[in-house]
Order: C-alpha cells, then sequence, then structure tokens
C-alpha cells in the first residue's frame, strides 16, 4: 500500500513529460512567433537558433544610430501619394532579425484610427514595406556576449496618406 502513492506520481510525471514533447504543428510554440513561409519569406534567410527567438526589448538590440536615424532615413526615401490624402491608421511591420543582423521573415498588420482591421491602398503599404525591408543597420541581439535573433517591429501612425509617427 505503501508502493501505491509513489506509483501514481510516476505515472502522473510520466504522462505530463510525454506530453511536453508532443507540439501541435498548426500553432507555434510561443505567441507571436513568426514561422518561416515560403510562399512569402526569402530562403536563404536564416536564424540561428529557430526554437528560441526572444522580442527585442529582452536583449540588447537595435538600429545603428536608433530611431533617429531611421525616422531620418524614412524623411529622405518615402514619397507621399496625393491621392491617399484620406488615408489614416497604423501600419505595423514586424520581422526578424537574425545573429548576423539580417532581417527577414516580414508580416505586416493594417488596421484603421479605430484599431479595426483596415486595409491600405497596396501602393502605400508595398512602400513601408520595400523601405523597411531595405534598412540596413540591424544590430545583432546580444544577451551576455552572445548574439541572438530576435523579433522587432516598426509601426506607421499614417495621417492623410503621410507618416505621422514611426514607433517603437
Amino acid at each position: 500500500m505503501r508502493l501505491f502513492p509513489f506509483l501514481v506520481l510516476a505515472l502522473l510525471f510520466n504522462a505530463c513529460r510525454s506530453g511536453q514533447s508532443v507540439q501541435d504543428k498548426r500553432y507555434p510554440a510561443h505567441v507571436g512567433d513568426i514561422s518561416p513561409d515560403p510562399k512569402q519569406d526569402d530562403p536563404a534567410f536564416t536564424v540561428c537558433r529557430e526554437n528560441y527567438v526572444p522580442q527585442y526589448y529582452s536583449l540588447e538590440s537595435g538600429y545603428e544610430g536608433e530611431k533617429p536615424a531611421i525616422e531620418a532615413f524614412f524623411r529622405k526615401n518615402f514619397v507621399q501619394n496625393k491621392k491617399h490624402k484620406d488615408v489614416d491608421g497604423y501600419i505595423t511591420i514586424r520581422f526578424v532579425v537574425n545573429c548576423q543582423g539580417k532581417t527577414g521573415r516580414f508580416r505586416l498588420q493594417e488596421v484603421g484610427p479605430d484599431l479595426d482591421a483596415q486595409q491600405f491602398p497596396a501602393d502605400l503599404s508595398n512602400q513601408l514595406l520595400r523601405l523597411v525591408k531595405s534598412l540596413q543597420g540591424w544590430k545583432p541581439g546580444m544577451n551576455t556576449g552572445v548574439a541572438l535573433d530576435y523579433y522587432q517591429y516598426l509601426t506607421f501612425k499614417i495621417k492623410d496618406g503621410n507618416i505621422a509617427e514611426i514607433l517603437p
């Protein structure tokens, strides 16, 4: 009778352990993960550790020249289309910066001023995506001297078809 509690605990432990090793491939391992998609991603882009890509704010990471350099790049290169003068909302572009400072796995989310899903004119969204992809100067994430991949995003507040603000 004394063995019974140990037997039950051993069975529960074994069941829990085996359940943890099975992952349903329909869902990412972590909320917000960007899985590779051969239809839209550059096949040459790789990450150093597929199973561990933290968020930018949990590492020493960033862009050379930081936010002022990013803002200057968009002031110089973004071309406003006057026919979009009534377009307002937010366009967020999420992506991965790998341990070599290269970027990939770009994903776009568009919402209106009320934060409901909204489709922006394709030329506006595509221009922002093209410009974000062309940004050179991302630093690898660093943690205790080790270079890591990380998730990064840029959100563009659009007012009258022009960039009013870049977040974060």
